[in-house]
Parts: structure tokens; sequence; C-alpha cells
């Protein structure tokens, strides 16, 4: 079974490669630069670099043609602007071979809730967010199928060492459960 990352706006950083280290499973890691490492001065500057420069429909459409390279079963987990891509790719209807998708605060999924998902997804929102009110947006989830999505207690960015909101017990917490449920899979996956 393969498993495809998505980062967030920092993209590729020795400090979320870093985070990932407990994380037991190869993955292939997709970023919103091609892999090319970035410096931001700060969350701010990152966004706006990924909004000018990117944007979440063509790191999508990255995410979608590295999904579709190998159509091995795969699962695709993906955080902040890296789980709306997800999002997106979850509604296309080519994608054929995702058995699930994990997504972390993707705030901007609220912009698309009329997605319909092709594949599971799990969505993780955070406590709070400044622009939107985080428990309607999972209410009106809860209708949409194949999606289950909750709000934790952390923020937005708390698994990312380079977000002001990271919190190292919370990304302990979900790297620990990434990998009880794609453990789950991958046993599923051989039993087939």
């Amino acid at each position: 079974m393969r498993i495809v990352i998505a980062t967030d706006i920092f993209g590729k950083t020795p400090e979320f490669s870093r985070c990932l280290e407990s994380f037991p499973f190869a993955y292939h890691l997709v970023d919103p630069y091609q892999g090319k490492y970035q410096s931001f001065a700060d969350e701010h500057s990152a966004y706006q670099y990924f909004i000018n420069n990117v944007g979440i429909n063509a790191y999508a459409g990255h995410l979608a043609q590295v999904i579709q390279a190998d159509e091995s079963p795969t699962v695709v987990i993906g955080f902040s602007v890296g789980a709306a891509a997800l999002w997106q790719v979850s509604a296309m209807s080519a994608i054929k071979h995702v058995v699930a998708g994990f997504g972390y605060y993707g705030s901007q999924i609220r912009h698309q809730i009329e997605l319909q998902p092709q594949f599971e997804l799990q969505l993780v929102f955070p406590r709070t967010e400044p622009s939107f009110d985080v428990g309607e947006l999972v209410t009106q989830l809860a209708t949409t199928a194949k999606v289950n999505a909750v709000q934790c207690q952390y923020l937005h960015g708390f698994i990312n060492p380079l977000s002001v909101n990271f919190h190292p017990r919370g990304c302990a917490d979900a790297l620990q459960y990434l990998t009880k449920q794609v453990g789950r899979l991958s046993d599923s996956m051989t039993r087939m």
C-alpha cells in the first residue's frame, strides 16, 4: 500500500520531516512547491506566497497527478492546504485507487462543501478558526457520504513545528492515530 502525504503552506521542511520520524511507514511527500525548500519568516508570509504563487486548485492538480502516477492502493494524508487539496481530489471520479484519506485542519474545505468524495475521508478540524465557525462546518459535513468530520482540542497547525499553534502532544497523538489507522488499512489490504 502506498502512502502520500500532502504538506501545508510551509511545504517540505526539515522540521516537518523530523515531526514525521515517528510515523513508521514509508511515504511519498507532496508539497505545493514541487519539492523546493522555502524559507518563510512566518505563517502569514507562507500563506501569502502560497495564495499568490500556487493556490488550492493547482496544488490539488499536482496532488492528483502524483496519486495517478501509481495505481497501487493509496492512503492520502493532508495538512491544512494539503487537506483542502485532498478534499478536491477526493471528488475526482478518475481517482479510483485511493482507499482512504485523512485531512487535518483543512479550513479551505468550507469553500467547497458541495463536493462528494469518492473514498472514505476522516477530517479533523481545529477547536476554533478566526474566520468561520468550525462547529457549523463539521455539522454541515456530517451529512456528506463517506466523510467523518470531527473537531479536536488543538488549533490550526498543531502538527507542524513551524506553526505558532504547534502542540507536541497533539502532534504525537495525531501521528499515533494515523499509524494505527494506516496499519489497520494495510492489514485489511493484505488479507484481500
